[in-house]
């Protein structure tokens, strides 16, 4: 059954000037959504929220989204999104301080101090539902707002932890994926029987946070099965024998993925193979020997759900890294790539970054991506190039240059499938 998304709105705070700031919060790292992420300020809306201190909406639907993400934008940051004048620093703050306690309504504040929310101050900007895997899913209306100074932001905290300005730039290029990525995805996947896929953090409270979501399955009955590693490695495997060691359950891999783990595992999974996790129905997973970013790289398809778990053969959004110095190999990851065209299933979940809305579309855009910037570096070739720092220079000139060092290791691989070699260093990946 599909988990019918929450109403919410949000609001996108830019600061006025020449030089715009946005302002980000960063939620908790112990909620279940979007935990320890930057976001816009914004949430759900109330039971019975209206917009009834809202002047000049186009209508009450937008007046009740106008009004929620004005209500969330003053509870979590201390803006209060009105014309003025508004009333001394102290009274906003104590009652602020009111509405967190549960004591006065957003609407009782406006009232207080004769306050309306101007809809002509919220610019829309697009609306957004996150995918149906999510543990908590919105629905959420944007809107820009232009702060006109005046107020200072404060963190009461919760649910937020910080807020912070930034250019959008700045911030941009802090929600890029870069290799070791912030964020593995962990699947639990199962019933009575659960597969632990990926237990990447390394940080000992992450641990205990996953071993608390763990221990919420095994309350209701549910046991470990396995745990199941599509590669080696260390942002995907670093939990694996905390895990062993507190839950008593076996890993698996892929044989070819045992010579860079720093642990044993107790048994190896093979292409085609078939993993069973007892449920009403069975869970079905079958193994997929997709190498290519890793030699013993393994893709997993549940067969019940059609639903494949992608490991690092897809990023969303970005591109992912084939290093030669770890055993990648540029043409294995574009015939793995070609394999995951042929196989049926309707969600795929990425190691890094949310589910793409057309799973095989994001496949086919990852093949083209490659094979254009083999072609940029077969011209550059061709034209006698042959220093790495040049190719990468010429080849990368669409991207930021701080990602570079990081495209050295795909052009490299590019170098070996088309057996070339270039002068230059390629460091190791961290």
């Amino acid at each position: 059954m599909t988990m019918e998304a929450r109403k919410s709105a949000a609001g996108i705070i830019l600061s006025q000037g020449e030089d715009p700031r946005v302002l980000l919060a960063t939620r908790s790292r112990h909620l279940r959504f979007a935990a320890g992420q930057h976001v816009f300020p914004g949430g759900s809306l109330d039971a019975g929220e209206v917009g009834a201190h809202v002047v000049h909406a186009a209508n009450d639907e937008d007046a009740t989204h106008i009004h929620a993400a004005a209500r969330e934008i003053f509870e979590e940051t201390g803006l209060l999104c009105a014309p003025g004048p508004l009333p001394p620093s102290e009274a906003i703050r104590a009652a602020r301080r009111a509405m967190h306690d549960g004591a006065m309504s957003f609407d009782a504040i406006l009232e207080r101090f004769s306050l309306r929310i101007d809809a002509r101050e919220f610019t829309p900007a697009g609306q957004w539902v996150t995918p149906i895997v999510a543990p908590i899913r919105f629905d959420t209306r944007y809107y820009v707002y232009h702060f006109r100074g005046g107020q200072h932001e404060e963190v009461i905290e919760g649910e937020i932890t910080a807020l912070e300005w930034m250019r959008p730039v700045e911030a941009r290029a802090r929600w890029r994926t870069l290799p070791p990525a912030r964020h593995t995805n962990c699947v639990v996947i199962g019933e009575r029987e659960l597969l632990i896929i990926d237990p990447g953090p390394t940080d000992d409270d992450e641990q205990e946070h996953l071993l608390e979501q763990i221990g919420e399955f095994e309350a209701v009955g549910a046991r470990v099965k396995a745990i199941i590693l599509t590669h080696s490695h260390i942002d995907h495997v670093g939990a694996a024998q905390f895990l062993r060691e507190r839950l008593g359950a076996p890993i698996w891999a892929h044989e070819a993925a045992v010579a860079q783990l720093i642990f044993p595992v107790d048994g190896f999974l093979t292409d085609g193979q078939v993993i069973e996790a007892d449920g009403d129905p069975s869970w079905r997973l079958r193994c997929l020997f997709t190498p290519g970013h890793d030699p013993g790289h393994l893709c997993l398809l549940e067969e019940t759900t059609r639903t494949l778990i992608a490991g690092d053969m897809v990023a969303n959004p970005g591109t992912i890294i084939i290093s030669v110095d770890v055993g990648g190999d540029m043409t294995s990851y574009l015939d793995s790539l070609e394999r995951l065209l042929t196989e049926e299933y309707s969600l795929l979940i990425p190691s890094h970054g949310m589910p793409p809305p057309y799973p095989k579309d994001r496949v086919r855009k990852l093949i083209e991506h490659r094979l254009n910037r083999e072609e940029k570096l077969k011209g550059l070739l061709a034209q006698g190039l042959s220093h790495l720092d040049e190719l990468v220079a010429a080849v990368y000139d669409d991207v930021n240059p701080d990602i570079w060092p990081l495209a050295r290791h795909s052009l490299h691989a590019h170098l070996h499938r088309l057996g070339h070699f270039a002068v230059g260093q390629v460091n190791a990946p961290e």
